[in-house]
């Protein structure tokens, strides 16, 4: 029985695969309309990138949308539409730092719609804490878009402050070796229950950390008289 010399079958497949060689690149870099659409379908857009605007929180007012993000006494954006454009206003959100914090490093505000105008809950550096830990305090303004004027001499949540607010559980004595009572709690998120009742989430720092619950006043300006937080969720290393 005769047998194909390999030579034949080896020269048609090398100019098979010379010409795939060539035209692949051609197809990449001259896609269809439709194709480019399909790759690029279903990737949002940044709505702001001009500036930093990190952790942030965002409301509807009757004015557009309000948005809020850490920096110093905190970032304020305005937008007509949620999808933009953003515009971050010039002048910071709080009108001073609060007298308890001991910088304007404030990190991740809730803006919440409350009795009387709008709350912004913020976490902000204190004397006691270890280092970058934080504590939450409130602030009020008329306005969505602010001014926030701090509210109170002393934060709203704070391990450091013995009682503020007290556990209803029994918290870890260390974190990462450390007292527990010197780390703090940051990214408050305040919500209103089915019966009306306004709640505060936020997180402990450090590891174990945990989400905790406690239930305000109902302007949500303080704690709730004889209310305890609750331990939600914990974990051994960070809880988000």
């Amino acid at each position: 029985m005769s047998r194909t010399p390999r030579s034949s079958v080896v020269v048609p497949l090398v100019a098979l695969l010379g010409a795939v060689a060539v035209l692949a690149p051609i197809a990449m870099s001259r896609p269809s309309p439709a194709g480019a659409a399909q790759r690029t379908s279903g990737i949002p857009a940044p709505l702001l990138w001009s500036r930093p605007f990190a952790d942030p929180t965002v409301v509807e007012s009757r004015v557009g949308y309000v948005g809020a993000a850490t920096a110093p006494n905190l970032n304020v954006g305005r937008a007509q539409a949620d999808a933009g454009p953003w515009n971050v206003i010039a002048t910071p959100a709080l009108t001073r730092r609060p007298g308890w914090a001991t910088s304007a490093e404030l990190w991740a505000p809730d803006i919440q719609r409350a009795p009387g105008g709008w709350l912004m809950y913020f976490a902000a550096p204190i004397a006691g804490a270890d280092e970058n830990s934080r504590c939450i305090g409130v602030a009020h303004s008329k306005k969505a878009f602010g001014p926030f004027t701090p509210i109170g001499n002393a934060p709203l949540v704070c391990p450091v402050v013995p009682g503020v607010p007290r556990a209803g559980d029994t918290p870890p004595t260390k974190v990462l070796g450390q007292r527990s009572q010197t780390r703090g709690v940051i990214d408050p998120s305040s919500f209103i229950g089915n019966q009306g009742q306004r709640f505060l989430v936020y997180r402990t720092q450090g590891q174990p950390s945990s989400i905790r619950l406690v239930k305000l006043s109902e302007r949500g300006r303080r704690i709730q008289a004889g209310q305890v937080s609750m331990l939600l969720t914990s974990n051994p290393g960070i809880e988000e």
